[in-house]
C-alpha cells in the first residue's frame, strides 16, 4: 500500500508475538494469559503471526520458524472444521502457506480450494465467521486467487 511504518512499531509487534508464543510454538490469545502460565495455542492467531513475520521480513527468525512448524505439523487438520473463525483462521493460514510454497502449499491449497468451494451459497457468496457475505465471500477470494499472484504483499 505503500504506507512506512517505525521500525520501532514493527519491533514492538515481533516482541509481543514472542512474548505470547506458547511452548508447542503456537500464540497465545494475550500477553496475559501468557504471563499467567496459562496461555493456549490458537491456530488463527498463530497463522496470523506467521504472515504477519514473513511481512516484517523475519523469515528465519527463531520465533518465525516455531510458529511456521507449529502450523505446518497441523494444516491438515485445519481444513474443513468449524469453529467461529474459520475463515479468519484461513485468510492468514493461506498466505503463509503461499508464501512458504514447496508441497505444504500444493496439498493445503488443493484442500482448502475444495473447502472453499464446498463452503459457498448457492447465489456464489460465502458467509463467513457468520459475520455476513460481504466479509465472506472477500476473505474466500483471496484464499482462491492466491495462486494468481495479484497481492503483492503475499509474493513468495
Amino acid at each position: 500500500a505503500g504506507l512506512q511504518v517505525n521500525r520501532a512499531v514493527i519491533d514492538r509487534a515481533f516482541n509481543y508475538l514472542k512474548l505470547t508464543k506458547t511452548d508447542d510454538g503456537g500464540i497465545a490469545y494475550s500477553l496475559r494469559q501468557a504471563e499467567r502460565g496459562n496461555a493456549r495455542s490458537r491456530p488463527a492467531l498463530a497463522a496470523a503471526a506467521w504472515t504477519c513475520l514473513n511481512s516484517a521480513g523475519r523469515y528465519n527468525d527463531p520465533l518465525t520458524i516455531a510458529v511456521r512448524d507449529y502450523c505446518l505439523e497441523r494444516y491438515r487438520s485445519l481444513v474443513g472444521g468449524g469453529g467461529g473463525f474459520y475463515f479468519y483462521l484461513h485468510l492468514y493460514l493461506a498466505e503463509a502457506m503461499y508464501q512458504h510454497g514447496g508441497e505444504p502449499w500444493r496439498d493445503y491449497y488443493a484442500r482448502i480450494r475444495e473447502d472453499m468451494l464446498e463452503r459457498r451459497n448457492a447465489d456464489g457468496s460465502w458467509n463467513g465467521d457468520n459475520i455476513g457475505p460481504t466479509y465472506g465471500t472477500a476473505v474466500a477470494l483471496i484464499i482462491l486467487q492466491l495462486p494468481n499472484g495479484y497481492m503483492p504483499i503475499v509474493q513468495n
